[in-house]
């Protein structure tokens, strides 16, 4: 792999917060990482240990109310019989807003047994202590494939490049009512580069879908706010 020619300002990509190590392969199942940016500077890598995990942590950090997301976050709760036991949920979502909202990703075939019957606890624990908002569970029968397809995109585009940028927010300034993405693509000029560089605006929160649906050369869009 070549370096790029030019460095447009990313920062170095800080270790994840993981109290837990998560192993870098197994035979059994993916564990994947990627890199996670709060839009103000901050890059961190957060892990998965599934590939569901690492779907929905793609779709949770595209979430434009997501302000911070951290994996692997301890939860000690105390169990019917009295006795303290530790529970990770696999991501904590701090919403712009405040609030923090802790999720475990579990697939609905595991979701028996003795997890179905302590995740009730823990939840009502989790909620009471004061650290989360609220405690949700995350399955692959939940998960919207079009969310995903979106979040996708929307990380592979996240690295900005300043002229491209300029451009592109340029020609949003300009544009009123709901207009299809091409439209703008043809507007900058800058044919794939400009595709991209109106992506990360979808992704800041300045342009939003007015539909849902995947983000496409064909997709309606409206200005959320001006660049």
């Amino acid at each position: 792999m070549t370096n790029p020619p030019k460095n447009y300002g990313q920062l170095l990509v800080l270790p994840s917060l993981s109290p837990r190590n998560l192993s870098g392969a197994s035979k059994n199942h993916l564990t994947g990482f990627f890199v996670f940016s709060d839009g103000k500077g901050v890059n961190r890598v957060v892990g998965a240990e599934s590939h569901l995990e690492f779907n929905y942590g793609l779709c949770l950090a595209a979430h434009p109310d997501t302000a911070y997301l951290q994996e692997q976050v301890l939860f000690v709760w105390r169990d019917p019989v009295g006795d303290l036991r530790d529970h990770f949920f696999d991501f904590v979502v701090t919403h712009s807003d405040g609030s923090k909202l802790a999720y475990t990703v579990k697939p609905m075939v595991w979701n028996r047994g003795e997890f179905a019957e302590d995740m009730p606890h823990i939840a009502e624990q989790a909620r009471a202590s004061g650290r989360f908002s609220d405690v949700r569970l995350l399955s692959d029968t939940d998960l919207d494939r079009v969310s995903l397809f979106n979040a996708k995109l929307l990380h592979a585009c996240r690295a900005g490049v300043p002229a491209h940028d300029a451009v592109a927010r340029s020609v949003v300034q300009g544009m009123a009512g709901v207009v299809a993405l091409r439209v703008l693509v043809e507007q900058t000029g800058l044919a794939g580069d400009g595709f991209r560089a109106l992506v990360r605006l979808i992704r800041s929160g300045h342009l939003r879908l007015r539909n849902h649906e995947h983000i496409s050369y064909d997709a309606a869009l409206f200005k959320a706010a001006q660049p």
